[in-house]
């Protein structure tokens, strides 16, 4: 997983522009709240590298499709990619995961310590989630509670495709999740051998969570033994080339530092 530098740069915003391709652009100038076009356009051209590197392409053959429900997926040359990815951004933070192998989903929330989060918001959640809630009387950790229990639902079902077109009322976090702990393994009832690892990760500024699904690899009944996903952060210096670029791609060109950030 990436983690996406998204704070304004004129600099960094007009290279990364040079990535997108036409129809990207007009979708970032038709974004009219403030800061949108910026995250889209940062994103976008953060992901198009990823996957450049990823699949060894260059940038002018890798386009974009959406399944029925608005899920995106990579084409190369016309050909569909044999990677899952899933992108999330919010406020200066965006977060990239790409998968070789199963479904893959991430959300990423910017904490807003001033927001008056309305209760119709807990509608989102099981019986049993809005439970921990009311036992929940400290207002800093009720937050903490929502963006994490959010961003884990989220993150699943982007991962299945479907979006809020599921009811995310209907299902339960793992227990292991709720209690606190780093990750879990979840599995939906109707798809009982569907193995989804799910793990949160965040600091002070961002709650946020990813879904696997490990379906047919082998993974351990009960989830031990899986790897706790790895985060990088990524900020652009130098972009690979755009479609409007000559010469030899230069697809490697992100600079991406790692660095740990600890569960909120």
């Amino acid at each position: 997983m990436v983690l996406v530098d998204l704070s304004a740069n004129r600099r960094r915003e007009r290279l990364a522009a040079r990535l997108l391709d036409a129809a990207e652009q007009d979708r970032a100038a038709r974004l009219v709240l403030p800061g949108a076009g910026r995250e889209f356009v940062l994103c976008r051209a953060a992901l198009r590298a990823l996957l450049c590197s990823a699949l060894d392409c260059d940038n002018a053959d890798l386009t974009f499709r959406t399944e029925t429900h608005g899920k995106p997926y990579a084409l190369v040359g016309g050909r569909v990619a044999p990677v899952s990815f899933n992108v999330s951004h919010s406020g200066d933070h965006g977060l990239i995961a790409i998968a070789p192998h199963g479904r893959v989903g991430v959300d990423i929330e910017t904490h807003d310590w001033a927001f008056d989060l309305p209760a119709r918001l807990l509608s989102v959640f099981s019986a049993r989630e809005r439970g921990d809630f009311a036992e929940t009387r400290d207002d800093a950790r009720w937050r903490l509670r929502f963006y994490r229990y959010w961003t884990l639902k989220e993150s699943l079902i982007k991962g299945v495709g479907l979006g809020f077109a599921m009811n995310t009322a209907k299902f339960d976090l793992p227990s292991a999740l709720r209690r606190g702990e780093a990750d879990g393994v979840f599995r939906f009832h109707h798809q009982p051998t569907a193995n989804w690892h799910l793990a949160t990760f965040g600091n002070r500024a961002f709650t946020a969570a990813v879904a696997i699904d490990h379906s047919g690899r082998g993974m351990p009944p009960n989830g031990t033994g899986l790897p706790s996903p790895r985060t990088r952060r990524c900020r652009f210096s130098r972009i690979p080339a755009g479609p409007r670029d000559s010469g030899p791609p230069a697809r490697r060109r992100l600079v991406c530092h790692s660095r740990p950030t600890p569960n909120p």
